[in-house]
């Protein structure tokens, strides 16, 4: 949504509030009649609601900018329920007429003198008459509302999460509770990574038993040391599987050093070669390695693949662009502290950028704390959407033939 619609959005939702005060007012002087209380206690009560609502909102604007639109999400549902409260307020005042009749002789009296200075109608069959329009108005508003909504959901493109673990021990109670949902939610691909030798095999095995998951091969280096020769031929072998569409996630990390930097180095550049020789794009780690992982690609033959939760600047992002590499875009985005993350979306085009979770971990705001999971990615879309000023579904669909282009993918 761009500035000008949210704008419009904005003074629509302001003037509606405004319609509905009338019927708000009109709902507590009638309370006030029948209980022959005070007026000032009801109207307190009014601005207290609609000031909130007001508040509310423009908070959520205030933090959707600065933190994304993710993190707002829940603070907007409770201004929706509010907001739909204030709408059913006619149907409260009809019901509570016919209730307080029964206890109360003629309350016509009470309602004439409370509606008068608003509608300037005392007949109270007009005034109900009123009240039931503005009821009908409403369910078929929120009806087309729900048809449209059903109708966007059959024409959008699903997302394609480019990067997760599902045969992580994180998944051990529930895989296959998750992966069923995963098959009915708004992700219409899933690529394995492969971090270790276990885990290519489970990648592979996964996506033998999904039709919509793809795999890929391949040793983190955190794992490097554990590689040897034999191991490198199983992975090479692993890698003319059909399923298979990459050699991951390998790469550099020098921020724990699990294994020797030199041990790292030397299988990196093998496996870079087993993808070469495989004809395969490569899912690259860089962490605290970033300008030698950037000299080792630029070097190599073989200019095709990913860098997996993008760790630079812009600067980066732009030489690795050249290079012909795309950027893995997660859950950081959502609470990206520094900016940095930020700035690299809204200045690269989305035709260089992948969705991605690394699930089970980097959960994106609101659910960070939680296992990650691939249906999150919608907050990660909504995020994008938010700081390049486009679409949602532009995001969803670019992202999509991003990945089919990149892991060769017909779909």
């Amino acid at each position: 949504m761009n500035k000008v619609a949210r704008y419009i959005l904005l003074v629509i939702t302001m003037s509606v509030f405004l319609f509905l005060t009338l019927w708000f007012i009109g709902l507590l002087w009638f309370v006030r009649y029948i209980s022959r209380m005070p007026p000032w206690p009801f109207l307190l009560l009014f601005f207290a609601v609609v000031i909130s609502l007001m508040v509310l909102m423009l908070w959520a604007v205030v933090m959707g900018k600065e933190h994304g639109a993710a993190r707002v999400q829940p603070l907007l549902r409770i201004v929706n329920y509010l907001a739909l409260a204030l709408v059913l307020s006619p149907l409260f005042i009809v019901v509570g007429f016919f209730i307080v009749r029964l206890f109360i002789p003629a309350p016509e009296v009470y309602i004439r003198g409370a509606f008068i200075p608003f509608f300037g109608a005392p007949s109270l069959t007009a005034y109900i008459l009123v009240h039931i329009g503005l009821m009908t108005f409403t369910a078929v508003t929120y009806a087309k509302v729900k048809i449209d909504k059903k109708r966007v959901e059959i024409v959008t493109t699903k997302i394609f999460e480019t990067h997760a673990h599902y045969d992580h021990r994180q998944y051990n109670d529930d895989r296959e509770a998750v992966l069923a949902k995963l098959a009915d939610s708004e992700v219409g691909a899933v690529i394995n990574i492969g971090c270790d030798m276990e885990a290519s095999r489970a990648s592979v095995a996964l996506a033998e038993r999904f039709d919509h998951f793809y795999a890929t091969v391949g040793v983190h280096p955190h794992d490097a040391k554990t590689l040897t020769e034999p191991l490198l031929a199983e992975l090479a072998a692993l890698a003319q599987h059909k399923k298979v569409v990459a050699v991951g996630e390998i790469g550099l990390d020098f921020n724990r050093n699990f294994s020797p930097p030199e041990v790292q180095r030397k299988w990196f550049g093998r496996q870079l070669d087993m993808a070469a020789e495989a004809g395969l794009p490569v899912v690259i780690h860089s962490r605290d390695a970033d300008e030698e992982v950037f000299s080792i690609l630029e070097a190599s033959p073989h200019r095709r693949g990913v860098i997996h939760a993008f760790p630079g600047d812009v600067a980066l992002a732009q030489r690795y662009a050249a290079l012909g590499f795309y950027l893995g875009i997660g859950g950081i985005l959502t609470y990206d502290k520094t900016g940095r993350l930020r700035a690299v979306v809204k200045e690269m085009p989305l035709e260089c950028l992948l969705l991605e979770t690394d699930c089970p971990f980097l959960t994106p705001v609101p659910h960070r704390g939680k296992r990650n999971e691939s249906k999150y990615l919608t907050y990660i879309v909504a995020t994008i959407a938010m700081i390049k000023e486009v679409s949602e579904e532009e995001v969803r669909a670019q992202t999509w033939a991003n990945a089919c282009t990149l892991f060769g993918i017909d779909r």
